[in-house]
């Protein structure tokens, strides 16, 4: 027998694997010695970057540093989350606004009375940033599922909710991990873990302290109070025409649920208007496609932009008015709504004469 036909006759130590004909011959036990030193070092490295891991979330939990668990992966949407999960006698009130930051940051609720609150069931401010017309479509319905007893959605909205519907997808969470979150059903720690981005976590770590003084704040109701000693002016708005489409479908949908539904346009910043709206063209396309959308719906409108004019002075921005200035703001949306025919007790119900 030759030194080959040798070699390939000690098949008790070696393993064959054919492929495309051919036979290729490893020693079994350098195999089994090297797959199972890989996975001792993989579960190994596993190990010390999960334990790496939490021993950094706990150091910057202490610090006071550590970012809302990233169930969406923005960091103002996370903090809001968060900040229902913790006060969960407010999330389960049954009217809930609802919206982008000109929700959040334009309505105070504490100017109605305590018996008004109490009589519709509690009100609560579950509107985050930065969400278009679709995404808070998609919100509501996510809330009306988490919290059935809602019966009144309140929105503030101005031209820029109606700005890039087209080409912002509307589910900005996942459900499954929201409703993991929500009912503590994972620990916290796995949504670090599942939707973990470094980039954006590290700048959020970096700006974390001044955002939860200047930008971060939520009143007992879940409302985010601001203000600036400048106005500033920004950009112009440039609303489509799918916004308007996702506005209506939400405003039906809610109707088939018996559902309210008050909507309020946003007060024009008059400085802003000089700049970049001077012929009124803006203005008066989003409120007539915010009429023809709600058009037949059941929906309450309540027209903020043409019945409450304030001077450029009540604004930090062209989206959001001077905390002080907010109240009598949300005031004047209740009212209103009621004139015009929603189910609201009076704002100062049962208060003295």
């Amino acid at each position: 027998m030759s030194d080959s036909e040798r070699l390939y006759a000690t098949s008790n130590d070696n393993c064959r694997v054919q492929s495309s004909g051919m036979t290729t011959h490893f020693p079994r036990h350098r195999e089994g010695l090297g797959g199972r030193a890989y996975l001792l070092f993989f579960a190994a490295a596993l190990i010390l970057c999960g334990t790496g891991f939490t021993a950094a979330l706990g150091m910057l939990s202490a610090a006071r540093r550590l970012p809302a668990p990233p169930v969406s992966g923005t960091y103002c949407i996370d903090e809001k989350l968060a900040w229902l999960k913790n006060n969960p006698q407010v999330f389960a009130s049954n009217v809930v606004a609802v919206g982008s930051s000109v929700t959040w940051r334009n309505l105070d609720f504490s100017v109605l009375s305590p018996a008004a609150r109490t009589a519709m069931g509690g009100i609560v401010n579950a509107a985050p940033c930065f969400l278009r017309a679709n995404q808070t479509r998609f919100m509501t319905h996510y809330l009306l599922q988490y919290r059935p007893e809602i019966h009144t959605v309140l929105t503030v909205l101005s031209p820029r909710d109606f700005e890039a519907c087209s080409t912002s997808a509307s589910a900005f969470i996942e459900p499954a991990v929201a409703d993991s979150y929500f009912a503590d059903e994972v620990p916290e720690l796995w949504v670090y873990f599942r939707n973990f981005r470094p980039e954006s976590f590290i700048r959020d770590i970096v700006q974390l302290p001044v955002r939860r003084k200047q930008e971060l704040v939520f009143d007992q109701f879940g409302s985010g109070p601001i203000t600036t000693d400048k106005p500033q002016l920004r950009y112009p708005f440039r609303p489509e025409p799918n916004c308007y489409r996702e506005l209506r479908s939400l405003a039906t949908e809610l109707r088939e649920k018996d559902i309210q539904l008050l909507v309020a346009t946003f007060p024009v910043m008059p400085d802003w208007a000089r700049h970049y709206d001077p012929g009124g063209v803006t203005q008066w396309d989003f409120l007539r496609n915010v009429q023809e959308a709600l058009a037949d719906t059941d929906a309450i409108l309540i027209d903020g932009q043409t019945k409450y004019i304030i001077p450029t002075s009540a604004f930090t921005d062209p989206v959001h008015l001077q905390w002080p200035q907010v109240g009598d703001f949300t005031r004047f949306i209740w009212e209103e709504a009621r004139r015009v025919g929603a189910r609201l007790p009076p704002a100062n119900l049962g208060d003295p004469e």
